[in-house]
């Protein structure tokens, strides 16, 4: 295990070091953050790997763009929206708005979620609507919402951030300590969300350095394990995070922010499900093992 997790600690300062990525920088704490950047921008830094979506092709056009907005609003739509592509929008559960500290700009309205909507209807008046937690949602595309009724934004499968926080769980893991290339990493991320034009978390850079510097081993990687439940939400990482690491996040609801990790086998999900050992591993397909008899189902399947 140690030699795997050196070799990704190896792969991941490859890319690092060869200084072709980095992260988006904020051009200001709205709509030019660099969580919006990303939202609406497809050739950018920090992009490592994507799928291509493309809005005049209808065989290739992406889906997000009905996530625009919450289907609640579907009675009265805004006014010049081409057609109703409305679904059931994107819903973190608690665990994951918990994770988040309130000083986080990924949390703060218009950035990683919506809560509110400002807009003109049929009627020529202006609706205002705030959603509860259920119906936050995430993407916003006003292009496709107005004029093309498809979108063309690029999924995100693989961006720098993401090495970032390889690297520094892979490095303290390997080495046994927290280093401070591990620490750099790890700060690298988490400053952007503290740190940005018109501040007013009040944490700076040296803050977060010296909260990390004092941890130890486990208790480091369980804070990149943290960021990566915050900071890659919508590349779906997290179930393979707790496949992986066999342990399942627990946020506090009175203190947003803290973050606890507790062995998977036992835990309960929001929906009230126990986890089992059965669930960490995918059934095998009954086609799959017609084709192949040596193939053994999965133990609880």
């Amino acid at each position: 295990m140690t030699e795997n997790y050196k070799n990704a600690a190896d792969v991941a300062k490859a890319i690092i070091n060869s200084g072709i990525h980095s992260l988006i920088k904020h051009e200001d704490a709205d709509q030019r953050s660099a969580y919006n950047i990303m939202r609406t921008e497809d050739i950018t830094s920090e992009y490592i790997f994507t799928r291509e979506y493309q809005s005049t092709s209808s065989a290739n056009n992406g889906a997000l763009a009905q996530f625009s907005m919450p289907n609640s609003i579907i009675g009265d739509l805004p006014k010049g929206i081409n057609r109703t592509i409305f679904v059931n929008v994107y819903k973190p559960s608690d665990i994951v708005l918990n994770s988040f500290d309130p000083a986080d700009l990924r949390v703060q309205e218009k950035q990683y979620w919506y809560r509110n909507l400002t807009y003109i209807n049929s009627k020529d008046e202006e609706v205002n609507v705030t959603f509860n937690q259920s119906a936050v949602w995430r993407f916003y595309d006003e292009k496709a919402l107005y004029e093309t009724t498809e979108g063309d934004k690029d999924i995100t499968i693989l961006r720098y951030a993401e090495v970032l926080l390889i690297a520094a769980e892979a490095i303290a893991k390997s080495e046994n300590a927290v280093t401070e290339d591990a620490i750099r990493y790890l700060a690298d991320v988490r400053e952007r969300a503290y740190v940005y034009p018109g501040l007013e978390s009040g944490i700076t850079r040296g803050d977060i350095e010296a909260q990390l510097r004092g941890l130890s081993v486990e208790k480091f990687v369980e804070e990149v394990w943290t960021e990566r439940l915050r900071e890659l939400v919508f590349e779906y990482k997290v179930w393979d995070d707790i496949q992986r690491t066999r342990m399942y996040p627990q946020a506090s609801a009175t203190n947003p922010g803290t973050v606890d990790w507790i062995p998977v086998l036992g835990a309960t999900n929001p929906f009230g499900a126990t986890y089992q050992e059965k669930y960490l591993l995918w059934p095998i397909s009954d086609n799959e093992i017609q084709r192949n008899p040596s193939l053994t189902q999965n133990p609880g399947y």
